[in-house]
């Protein structure tokens, strides 16, 4: 969702600065570009979307390989679990 709101913002400046040459944006007009982009980006038919690509809706359990959901290597190491010293109170 954040590529096409990318897009959108962009094209939303762009169409702007072709139409105001020569002049600033204001944070108003910042504003009203990113509402829209944020509305195109966010719509129902964009959000199905990107759950399709990933293969959650529909379900599609072999969008993204099965080696690709292992964990790091960094994980799969046992680190023993060394016991502390208790802190001892006075009290």
């Amino acid at each position: 969702m954040f590529g096409p709101f990318k897009g959108y913002y962009y094209r939303g400046c762009a169409s702007f600065m072709r139409s105001h040459i020569g002049r600033s944006f204001t944070k108003y007009e910042i504003t009203e570009i990113a509402c829209k982009a944020y509305l195109r980006a966010t719509s129902p038919s964009s959000i199905v979307a990107v759950f399709k690509k990933t293969g959650i809706h529909p379900l599609h359990s072999n969008a993204i390989e099965h080696e690709k959901l292992f964990p790091s290597e960094a994980f799969r190491v046992s680190t023993p679990i060394q016991k502390g010293n208790a802190l001892k109170s006075d009290k």
